[in-house]
């Protein structure tokens, strides 16, 4: 039986946008490198707010971590928008 936790290189893009799917990161990567434009969104899409799950640990323990999309996407290069990109057995 396959998991549907994503590796740990990788991230998932799912909700109001154009183009889900799985997105492969590299060690550094930032929000703004998986959703580098309002394009990207679809119509009406809410900018006050995103969320990451990420998976943590050996038992890939299950992490809520929120966002304000709309600061993503206006500055890109903020430290905060940095996705923390770990082995599983962080």
């Amino acid at each position: 039986m396959e998991s549907d936790i994503p590796d740990s290189n990788s991230v998932e893009l799912k909700g109001n946008v154009y183009f889900t799917g799985m997105y492969s990161i590299e060690k550094g990567a930032r929000l703004s490198d998986i959703l580098s434009s309002k394009d990207m969104l679809k119509r009406n899409t809410a900018l006050e707010y995103g969320f990451i799950e990420r998976y943590t640990g050996e038992g890939k323990t299950k992490q809520i971590i929120g966002f304000d999309l709309g600061e993503v996407l206006r500055n890109p290069q903020n430290h905060e928008t940095m996705l923390k990109c770990r082995p599983w057995t962080s």
